[in-house]
């Protein structure tokens, strides 16, 4: 019988535990900022999976839906067609990597680029941006 907890490619632990989820959907099917703003008080409730208790936290997160009129314009002023925004193959990815990781591998962001070029994957646009390292746990 499967096991769906196993990965075969080594990538994931084996440990898959969350202690909770939340969800805001809007019944008139549209993004809001009370959605938003109701979702990060309620993980502010859940400061454990930060790390705020003895720096223990497993991580924690939201997930929204591409907000496509931005990347319409992200992707206009990258030089590609504005509807691409709208592509239901469109992916967005957020790496987040710890200031002194690209010091010690200035190479980095490159070498994820090629490895995400090597899947098959094409790039539209990448860029780095400064994270307000004061509301990041460590």
């Amino acid at each position: 019988m499967h096991d769906p907890r196993e990965d075969h490619s080594g990538l994931m632990p084996l440990e898959r535990d969350a202690c909770a989820i939340i969800c805001h959907i809007n019944k008139e099917v549209r993004p809001t900022h009370g959605n938003l703003q109701r979702t990060i008080e309620a993980l502010i409730r859940m400061g454990h999976r930060a790390g705020e208790i003895n720096g223990e936290g497993d991580g924690c997160g939201i997930m929204t839906d591409i907000p496509r009129l931005l990347w319409e314009e992200i992707l206009a002023n990258a030089g590609h067609a504005p509807a691409l925004a709208h592509d239901p193959g469109l992916a967005v990815g957020h790496f987040l990597v710890e200031r002194h990781e690209l010091e010690r591998h200035p190479d980095l962001q490159s070498a994820l680029l090629s490895r995400i070029r090597e899947a098959g994957l094409k790039t539209s646009r990448s860029w780095s941006a400064p994270a307000r390292s004061g509301i990041c746990t460590t």
